[in-house]
C-alpha cells in the first residue's frame, strides 16, 4: 500500500484547488475507485465542502464547511503552539493527550462526526479529521517536535 502526503503550503484555498485539479481528479478516483491509498492533508487543504476563505468549494471529502475565526474575539491568525485533545485514531498512537502541536491558521473546521482530535482557540474546533483513508490535520506535524514526528511515522505505518 503506497502513501501520499499533500502539503497545503501558503497559498489560498481557491489557488490550491486550481493548481491541483489533476491531483483532485486522482484523489476522487482513489476515493471512489478500487485503490486503497492513504492521504493526509495539512490545513485540511481543499478537502472540505466549502471554505469562507475566498468563498471556495472544496473536494467534499470531509463533510465540513471551514469558517474564519472571529478577529474581534481573538488574534487572527493563530500562530504558535496549541494542545490537541480527544484523540480518536491510530494516527495518534504514542502521541499523548494534550500534546502541543504548532499551528498557523485563520480558519477552522467545526467539530463533526469525522473529528479525530480537537483544539481550542475562541471555540473548540477539529484539529484533525478522518474519513475512510483520508486524514486532515490543521497543525504542522513537521514543525511539532517529537509528537509531530510520531504522527508522521504513524501515518506511514497505517
Amino acid at each position: 500500500m503506497s502513501k501520499r502526503l499533500v502539503e497545503h503550503g501558503k497559498i489560498n484555498a481557491s489557488s490550491f484547488l486550481e493548481v491541483t485539479s489533476e491531483l483532485a481528479d486522482f484523489i476522487m478516483q482513489e476515493k471512489y475507485g478500487d485503490k486503497y491509498e492513504n492521504f493526509i492533508f495539512r490545513d485540511e487543504a481543499g478537502s472540505y465542502n466549502y471554505t469562507e476563505e475566498g468563498q471556495t468549494e472544496g473536494l467534499g471529502i470531509f463533510d465540513v464547511d471551514v469558517l474564519k475565526f472571529d478577529s474581534t474575539l481573538v488574534k487572527v491568525p493563530q500562530i504558535g503552539w496549541n494542545t490537541i485533545t480527544n484523540l480518536k485514531s491510530e494516527l495518534f498512537q504514542q502521541v499523548s493527550e494534550h500534546s502541543f502541536m504548532y499551528l498557523v491558521h485563520s480558519y477552522y473546521a467545526p467539530i463533526s462526526t469525522e473529528t479525530i482530535s480537537t483544539s481550542e482557540y475562541q471555540i473548540q474546533y477539529s484539529s484533525a479529521l478522518q474519513k475512510d483513508n483520508f486524514y486532515g490535520v490543521q497543525f504542522h506535524p513537521e514543525k511539532s517536535s517529537n509528537d509531530g514526528e510520531q504522527l508522521l511515522k504513524n501515518f506511514l505505518n497505517l
